[in-house]
């Protein structure tokens, strides 16, 4: 078996737990009578998080082959990056949370679905640095993943 399946199937199982997740916003947004026609930009939106998730997952299976604590401090690091990603509310553009969301790439996940979800508008310049986000994450993450994958038995 590849090793890159266990990684690519551990993404697919989240992102298959998204697809129900999504139905039941979609069923509310019904229930509440929201147009659903922003709903229509939500695939390509998800399919580049998945791209970008998917290399990002590629580089930290291969850290977690060598730091054996890297579940503990994960959890602690994606607490705080959820703390202080822009979900619930707008950063002023001057404070220290703006400035720190120019390098966190859920802000600007966020600001393209809140824009594309909320106001019925898809923003061009933050789309395009996801797509370039994720084909960077991507081809980084494999990359990295393909140069360390022959020691993976020897340090486990």
């Amino acid at each position: 078996m590849k090793a890159e399946s266990l990684v690519i199937s551990v993404v697919i199982q989240a992102a298959f737990s998204h697809i129900f997740e999504v139905i039941l916003i979609i069923a509310t947004a019904l229930i509440l009578k929201v147009s659903l026609l922003a709903f229509l930009a939500y695939p390509l939106i998800f399919f580049l998080f998945f791209i970008i998730t998917l290399g990002i997952s590629f580089i930290f299976a291969t850290i977690g082959v060598y730091i054996s604590d890297l579940n503990n401090i994960w959890s602690i690091l994606s607490q705080i990056l959820f703390l202080i990603s822009p979900i619930f509310y707008l950063p002023s553009e001057n404070g220290l949370i703006a400035k720190f969301n120019l390098i966190n790439p859920i802000a600007y996940f966020l600001e393209v679905l809140r824009s594309a979800l909320i106001y019925g508008e898809i923003k061009i310049i933050p789309l395009l640095i996801i797509f370039g986000l994720g084909i960077f994450s991507l081809s980084f993450g494999i990359l990295i993943f393909q140069k360390h994958k022959t020691k993976f038995a020897e340090l486990l």
